[in-house]
């Protein structure tokens, strides 16, 4: 990194560093009226931009870091610190996170600030990946004309010294799909490799029997007011629609140890510190408005 000198209001640096970010590795820009900080080329040059590339990060997401996560609650707030202490004390931690909240809480975000920063720290393999797309990998690879076997596809993900796992609980529950992601965190679990997850999925029972139960009270007050109010063709439209809806939504509120089976659930309670992020509001919706 640079070394800097505010004498006489010049700043020197050492022989050698990125004109550009003084090689720290980071350029901030003005964007939309506030400051964003965004990688330099000269990060991906290096040894930790190898790693970071390695990892097969989504381009979205690739310059998440935890210096530009808006903790703007105290939920956001105590997500961030305890993502913090874990890359402080990486790779010495006994524990991985699983990040727990409804869409649009930035688990993701600050997953892969985890995995990032503690990546470059330490200079380690890292993965990202996700879960549906792992399984529809691993489905893909039974087709004949596929040249992917399934151990191709599942190798990285036991090898790599931290693995992060998002949408945990996604695709509806089978056997098959129970057995695979129960096979891949025993492995990694025995092997005594961290893992990071994040889910859309609650943990407990009571909070999404509730949830549920208020849905449906919420949808057949909507479904009567609507039938006072419009003509039998329009009823029908409109009720397809909020019953779709209410299907999406209620499957996101199944919990967790529903989608993944008890015994792994357990599992989990031994591998990972759980993060909740409930409450946040959608920062897509805040977005957009």
């Amino acid at each position: 990194m640079a070394r800097e000198s505010k004498k006489s209001g010049a700043t020197l640096r050492d022989e050698g560093a990125c004109a550009l970010c003084g090689g720290g590795g980071w350029i901030v820009e003005e964007r939309g009226g506030r400051e964003v900080a965004r990688r330099c080329s000269c990060f991906y040059e290096g040894r930790g931009g190898r790693l970071i590339h390695s990892a097969k990060i989504p381009a979205r997401y690739i310059e998440k870091s935890l210096d530009n996560f808006e903790s703007h609650s105290p939920t956001l707030k105590a997500a961030k610190r305890i993502a913090a202490e874990f890359v402080e004390s990486f790779p010495g931690g006994d524990k991985g996170l699983l990040f727990v909240g409804p869409p649009g809480t930035g688990k993701t975000h600050l997953a892969v600030a985890v995995l990032t920063a503690s990546v470059i720290k330490s200079g380690i393999s890292g993965l990202f990946c996700d879960y549906r797309e792992l399984i529809r990998s691993i489905q893909d690879s039974y087709n004949p004309n596929t040249e992917a076997t399934e151990m191709s596809i599942i190798g990285p993900i036991l090898e790599t010294q931290l693995l992060l796992m998002d949408e945990l609980g996604a695709l509806r529950p089978t056997q098959w799909i129970h057995d695979t992601i129960t096979y891949i965190i025993n492995n990694r679990y025995s092997n005594e490799k961290l893992t990071i997850f994040t889910s859309n999925h609650p943990v407990e029972h009571r909070g999404a029997e509730q949830a549920q139960v208020e849905q449906i009270d919420s949808l057949v007050e909507q479904l009567a007011d609507l039938k006072e109010t419009l003509s039998p063709k329009e009823y029908m439209k409109r009720k397809r629609a909020l019953l779709d809806s209410n299907l999406i939504s209620a499957e996101r509120a199944t919990p967790l140890n529903v989608r993944i089976g008890e015994r792994l659930m357990s599992r989990l309670y031994e591998m990972c510190r759980f993060v909740p992020l409930d409450g946040v509001p959608d920062y897509r919706k805040r977005g957009s408005r």
